[in-house]
């Protein structure tokens, strides 16, 4: 795959780490550089960036098993800066099962976060308090497992918002379908979905927060291409072989000019040599 580093298969699913993922991390030392942070503070960060990739591709492996019990399979999936995506041979059409793949990426989140909760409350000191301030949650070995708590939460419900390509949007996709087709289905969706990037757009410029018009953009063309996808299907599906095979010919022959044989084809029939 062009621009991108395969850094191994597991469950027969090929993982690959897109390369601007380098520069992100070139970010995360950049700003530890401008907090005078220690090597071993820097060598944390690091690592901790490195576990939220661990979770991204964690999430999308509970999409990818999930459809596999479907018989769908997976053909990889890629890690990027932004997030991951599981590249589906094809979503499932029945709505519930759509629903229980879109909803069993955010699942692994949530089982993984259960998991840390005990650990957190029965076992340490300061329970789910982050040490330190700001850049310090970054930079302080104490933070890791409540990080890891608050990082699966969160990795949860934003995916859980309502718009493509999220997790949100196709659950809310299933849940239509279930009383309409699934054109119009996907297409309140995307509405949906382009309605809420705007609001990412705008609340990305308004508080400083330049990742999130990113992901807006992103999220808005998505949601438009799925609707564009799903509604071509939808056409191909319901029309006759007879509306788009052509039944006009015209004859050629051999002595005939190449131009005679370009001025049939500019009316739109289809020609053959006798």
């Amino acid at each position: 795959m062009k621009g991108a580093i395969k850094i191994g298969t597991f469950a027969r699913i090929p993982i690959f780490l897109h390369w601007t993922i380098v520069i992100f991390l070139g970010m995360i030392l950049y700003v530890g550089f401008q907090y005078n942070l220690e090597p071993k503070e820097h060598l944390f960060m690091v690592l901790f960036s490195i576990s939220m990739y661990v979770l991204v591709i964690l999430h999308e492996y509970g999409h990818a098993l999930a459809a596999r019990r479907y018989g769908v399979d997976t053909r990889d999936i890629i890690i990027s800066p932004i997030g991951g995506i599981a590249r589906l041979e094809r979503i499932p059409e029945k709505p519930m099962q759509e629903f229980t793949v879109a909803l069993a990426g955010p699942a692994v989140n949530l089982v993984l976060a259960l998991l840390i909760l005990p650990i957190l409350y029965f076992g340490r000191e300061h329970g789910f308090h982050l040490l330190g301030d700001e850049i310090d949650f970054f930079s302080r070995y104490e933070n890791f497992l409540p990080m890891l708590f608050y990082a699966n939460g969160i990795l949860a419900m934003f995916n859980l918002v309502p718009a493509f390509p999220m997790d949100g949007g196709r659950v809310l996709r299933a849940l239509l379908s279930t009383r309409l087709n699934r054109v119009k289905a996907t297409r309140i969706a995307s509405i949906i979905g382009q309605v809420i990037s705007i609001a990412f757009i705008i609340w990305g410029f308004a508080f400083g927060n330049f990742l999130l018009p990113f992901v807006g953009v992103f999220v808005f063309l998505m949601a438009r291409n799925e609707y564009h996808v799903v509604r071509l299907d939808a056409l191909l599906n319901n029309t006759l072989v007879s509306e788009i095979v052509k039944n006009e010919f015209s004859s050629l022959n051999e002595s005939d000019l190449m131009a005679t044989a370009n001025e049939e084809r500019m009316k739109g029939a289809s020609s053959f040599l006798v």
